[in-house]
This record gives C-alpha cells, structure tokens and sequence, in this order.
C-alpha cells in the first residue's frame, strides 16, 4: 500500500511538472522524499524542478544525492551537468556529461551540451567534435546542424557555417536562429541584400531577438534601396518592441544643484584597441577632473594596454561586461551618474537595454553608431551641423541633436604610425586609389563611380583591402561587380588584414588616393588615411551616416574634397590624379595640417562636450526645480 501511495505522489508530481507547475511538483517529490529517503528518481525530479525554480545550489545537492543512490543512471548524471552548466561550472559539467555519453553513447543531448560548453569556451574544434558525434545518431537534427553551423561563425571562410544553416533550414525552415547563421554568413560573404532577407525571415520568426535586430538596422545603412525615412522607421520599431517598455518612470534622487560637480557615466563594449578609442581617448584624457568626475561601464571581453590606459585615466571604473541589462541599470542608479553617455548604439554588445530603463536623469549617444537609438529613453545625440544639417535630420532621430561648433569627433592617431612616405606615383608611374573599409560598404553606385574613375584613368589602379580576402569567394564575387563595369581584374589589388596597427599603417605607403565609401562613409579609416598623407574625396549625401566624410574633411580643413554629386565626385578624383605636384605637396603637408586642426584637437573637443554637459544639466535643474511652500 505504502508503494502505491509513494507512486501515486510521484506520477501526481511529475503530471504536474510536466504542466510547468514545477512548485506544486516539488512540493509532492519532497513528500515522496518524506516517506522513502532513498528513492533515486525523487531526488532527481525534485532537483529539475529545484533548477526550474532556479535554486540551482540546491538542485545540484538532491541530483548529487540521487547519483549517489544510482550512480549509472546516466540521465542523472546529465541533468547534473545541466545544472553545474547553469553555475557557470563547465569543467563539473563536462565531466558529469562525459559519464552520460560513457553510459549511453548515443545521449544526443549530453553531446550536443558539450558542445556548446566548448564554444563558450572559444573552442570550436572540440565544440563542432561534439556536434559531429551526435549527428552520427540524429543526422537530420536541425538543431544539430545549426549549432555546427554557428561554430564556424568566427572564421574567415564562411562556407561551411552557410552550408550548415542551409542543412537546418532544409530540415526546420521555421528554425529562427538558423535564418540568423544563414544570414551572418552571407554576410562574411558581402552578400548583405541576401543577409538582411535571411535575417528579416529570422526576426518574423522570432521577434524576441533583440541583438539580432539591432544587427538588421546595422546593415541597412548599407544598401542604397533603404531611404533614410525607412531606416528611421525601424529603428523607432526596434525601440517600441524592445526597449520603450521598460522605462518604469522612476524618480531619480541626483541633486538638481546646477553648479555641483557632476558625475558623466560612458558606457562601452570597446574599451580596447579598436576604432572608438581613437575617438574616446582624447575626451577622457582631457576633462575637467574639478568640474566633472567619469565613471567608465565596460563589457570589454579581453582587455589590452587601451583598457589599461583608459582604465588608469578614469575617476571610477566598472566591469560590468556580467551584469544582465537590468542589474547594470540598477548600479548606474546606485553610483548616482547625472549624465549617462552610451558610445555602441546598436553595434554589437551594446547596452542600450540598460539605458531603456533610463538609470540617469539625463542619456546620450555619441561617436559608436552613425544614427538614432529609436529609444524614448534617449535624450540626446552628440554631432555637428556638416554631419547633420540643422533641420534636415532632425526628424529621423528620435533623440535632440545637439551640434558641436568644430566637429563631433576628435582623432587620435595611433602611436605606432609610421612616417608619411614620399607619393607612390611619382615611383610607379601611376596613381593608385585606395580604401581599406570594410567591404559591406562599398555598394553598388560605390562600385559604380569607382569603375567610372579608373576608365577615365587607363594607367591608373585600386588598391582594396579587408580582412575576409582570404576567401576565395569574396574576392571572385568582388572582382566579378567591377567586371561588370569594364573594370579588368589586373587594375584591382586586393590585401588581408593586416595583424599589426603599424604594417597596417604603412599600406598607406601604396595609395596616392583614398576614395571614401558611401551611402555609408569611413570615420576611423578617413582618419588613418588622412594621417598617413593620403587625401580622400568623400560624397556627401542626405543623412549622418553618408556626411561624416564631409564633416572629417571640413574639420581637418579639406572641405573641397567632399563632392555633393556622383558626376563631382569622380571629377574631383579624376582632376587629383592628374595633378601629381599638388598630390605631392598635400601629402607632406596633409600630417601637421591635421595635427593643427580641430580634427586633432582633444582638448578643444572635450571642453565643447563639457559645456553641453552643464548646459543640459542646468536645463534638468531648471525643469526640476522644487519650490518649497511659503512659511506662514
């Protein structure tokens, strides 16, 4: 009787586990527990449902226990896996799958979590060794197939990653993160028109996937068939699906003292050697430790000799790249940042759901991201009036413009450069053009008015460079759109990435003139350029992303380089490589030029940023101001 009472509560407990009422299922596993300690599979229910409530500590002390009680019960020791997993403890967790796998070769699910141990843990031959062996048992899982798939994600080659989503989405085309793999790797491929279609299908799919549709805007901004009333537009759409909601409108308790001390919060995921710093840099170096006391917000994965620097010029630095969204809104609330500046925008590992919760009185996006959050949290945007015309993009932000008198941007140029060389021309016999942006960029008009410039110019060549190169496929796919336009191969060099800042740098030793993408323009590689000697021609268009080779340009005082039309754009570089004199004096002048220009200078750029700082401060003041009642 007592056996069919225990049983009764087990079978009751599991139904209602199953249910998803995993409170209710403990509550009946304990009484099993009451009546027979030793009963193996109630130890191992009750510590799944322990997980689910999310006691992970202690799910793993009644799973422990029921191993002890049938320790080749390899479901169990898969189940602790799965918990040890969840505590970040990858090594019990592969150890405790391990045995499952030993038990029973064939636990496709202890294979499969290994391998996604393995690829948290950067290593993707073990991780794709897993897939492999579990696929031996269920070759037509999609999962499967689209896990394979991912590992290939951080690899030059994008073949084999686009070969495995397509096996998945044969198998499951309703899979979301399938479409989102096929679409990173079309992506590595340049094929961004085909990336984006697979990444829409994706995100109808799965609407949740938040990153993944900032990824979407990103990439817009690269085709020329999206208006930039149609990227606005999604953009706002991200904000209403994602992030508008959890703005909870809480007060905030800063004091609204206009003339105190205030305490400026940046937020990035790239703190390190990359192309915002060269921009950050000088603004942190250069403020006002009196007026102004800077909290740093980093998610940097691995930092470098960047991060050590910028850590050491910091008031307060905060690592936070494992904090959730939520947690790192609430210690921005808690640490009281008056002025919260976010330098992502919707790049990757941006933080932007931690400023939808709106910790600070007063947020701002700057420098990381080439147009509008869509957010309603968001008060302001830093640019200039060359980048974004007074009352000409102002509706596609759904944040205030605020414009900087000489330019939102200041570079600092790698200390690794090397000194500008003498024009290559004047050795080779010809001009060679040059851009080392990434070839996402280089649309189709972009293919278009370069081919029209090298057959205006017969002995002239391009020189490209990227670091997907080493695929056989981008280059032939490359080459191929110049064909198209009359352009031979042989006019066309095409370079890899190069490792070190400085070999990079000193490619510049090749080009006599850089020519500027668009609709999307370079920001870092005009910069780079522009350092090296080599003038760029830019064209202008309708909105940021397409005008911030006009605002470089004017700032660095080279404003008659930037074409407002595709006919002046070609004239001006056709019109440059003929006039090898003035290439020469432009490159041995371009270097102290810039360095005695707005462009360069830090201090100038960060007291205009402090002066926007306190002027918007005094505004939240004024419209906080709390009047205390008369006395009578």
């Amino acid at each position: 009787m007592e056996r069919d009472t225990v049983q009764a509560l087990l079978d009751k407990g599991f139904a209602l586990h199953r249910a998803g009422q995993a409170e209710a299922a403990r509550d009946l596993y304990l009484a099993v527990l009451a009546r027979c300690p030793g009963h193996a599979e109630a130890r191992n229910l009750l510590g799944l449902a322990l997980h689910q409530m999310g006691d992970n500590a202690a799910a793993l002390r009644e799973l422990r226990q029921a191993i002890e009680l049938a320790p080749d019960n390899a479901h169990y020791h898969y189940n602790a896996g799965v918990v040890l997993q969840a505590l970040g403890r990858h090594e019990d967790a592969l150890r405790h799958y391990g045995k499952a796998i030993d038990l029973q070769p064939g636990y496709v699910l202890a294979h499969n979590n290994c391998g996604v141990i393995w690829r948290q843990l950067g290593d993707d031959e073990k991780a794709r060794a897993c897939y492999r062996e579990a696929l031996q048992y269920e070759p037509r899982s999609a999962e499967l197939l689209n896990n394979l798939a991912a590992t290939y994600r951080r690899e030059a080659d994008a073949r084999q990653m686009l070969a495995y989503a397509e096996a998945a989405l044969r198998e499951r085309p309703d899979l979301a993160q399938a479409h989102v793999n096929k679409a990173y790797a079309l992506g590595r491929q340049n094929r961004i028109d085909e990336a984006l279609q697979a990444l829409r299908q994706g995100l109808e799919l799965d609407p949740s996937m938040v990153e993944e549709h900032s990824v979407y805007l990103m990439n817009m901004h690269y085709l020329e068939k999206f208006s930039a009333r149609e990227i606005a537009d999604e953009h706002r759409r991200w904000g209403r699906m994602h992030a508008d909601s959890l703005w909870d409108g809480r007060p905030h308790g800063n004091d609204p003292d206009p003339v105190r001390r205030l305490r400026i919060g940046y937020v990035s995921q790239d703190f390190f050697f990359h192309s915002v710093a060269y921009f950050f840099e000088p603004l942190l170096e250069h403020h006002n430790r009196a007026e102004f006391e800077i909290y740093c917000y980093s998610s940097v994965r691995e930092p470098d000799h960047v991060t050590a620097r910028m850590r050491a010029q910091a008031d307060e630095w905060r690592e936070v790249g494992e904090l959730s969204d939520a947690a790192l809104a609430e210690r921005i609330r808690q640490d009281r940042i008056d002025i919260l500046v976010d330098l992502s925008g919707h790049t990757p590992g941006h933080r932007l759901l931690a400023f939808a919760r709106k910790p600070a009185p007063i947020q701002m996006t700057y420098i990381g991201y080439p147009d509008t959050t869509g957010m309603r949290a968001m008060d302001y945007r830093i640019t200039d009036a060359e980048a974004d015309p007074v009352g000409a993009t102002d509706e596609l932000h759904s944040e205030t413009l605020v414009r900087l008198k000489h330019g939102f941007l200041s570079y600092r140029p790698n200390e690794f450069a090397p000194e500008v060389s003498s024009l290559p021309a004047l050795r080779k016999g010809y001009v060679t053009f040059g851009s080392f942006n990434s070839f996402a960029k280089m649309s189709e008009s972009c293919i278009r008015l370069w081919s029209r410039i090298l057959q205006q110019l017969p002995d002239a060549r391009l020189c490209l460079k990227y670091r997907n190169l080493t695929q056989q496929v981008v280059r032939e796919n490359l080459l191929a759109r110049f064909a198209r336009h009359g352009v031979e191969s042989r006019r066309i060099e095409l370079l890899d990435h190069a490792e070190r800042a400085a070999e990079h740098l000193a490619l510049y030793d090749e080009i006599d003139i850089a020519l500027d993408p668009f609709p999307y323009n370079g920001t870092a590689t005009t910069c780079e350029a522009l350092w090296m000697g080599v003038p760029v021609v830019s064209l202008a268009g309708e909105h940021h992303v397409s005008r911030v080779g006009l605002s470089l340009l004017s700032h660095v005082g080279m404003s008659q380089l930037a074409a407002n039309s595709e006919d002046e754009y070609v004239g001006l570089a056709v019109a440059l490589a003929g006039q090898l004199e003035d290439l020469a004096r432009i490159r041995a002048n371009l270097r102290p030029m810039m360095a005695r220009s707005d462009l360069a200078n830090g201090a100038l750029l960060t007291h205009s940023m402090e002066q926007v700082y306190r002027a918007l401060w005094q505004h939240y003041c004024r419209e906080n101001l709390v009047v205390s009642p008369m006395s009578m």
